[in-house]
């Protein structure tokens, strides 16, 4: 049993030898990667505003303030949003982070999408 377990190590230990140097030589990713400027799930907001808004078409709901973010949720006109804050994107473009009224669903949506403009308080 003991020669079964040698053999079995010898053949093993370089292929996860191999894995760990490959692992090891990954480059990092930058804050530019897929997940865009800044990243799209962990850019700081806070609650300051009491306002609210509404969407003057279909528009996404994004987990960043970054049109290459992917989508949380589509809001309609009609639907009332609670704004919190807004931040100005790398691009110029400011982004108002928000709240969909009667859900927990909340994330950004371009201030060029809101019937008001957005958040008037910085983030």
């Amino acid at each position: 049993m003991a020669k079964k377990r040698t053999r079995f190590l010898a053949a093993v230990l370089p292929m996860i030898a191999a894995a760990g140097l490959v692992t090891a030589a990954a480059p990092a990713q930058s804050a530019t990667s897929a997940s865009g400027p800044l990243g799209c799930s962990n850019h700081p907001w806070s609650n300051k505003d009491s306002d609210s808004g509404q969407v003057t078409s279909s528009s996404l709901v994004r987990p960043g303030p970054h049109a290459s973010c992917g989508e949380t949720a589509r809001v309609y006109p009609g639907e009332v949003l609670y704004y919190h804050c807004y931040v100005t994107n790398e691009s110029g473009n400011t982004w108002t982070h928000l709240r969909i009224s009667g859900t927990n669903i909340q994330g950004w949506v371009y201030d060029g999408n809101l019937n008001d403009g957005g958040s008037t308080k910085v983030c």
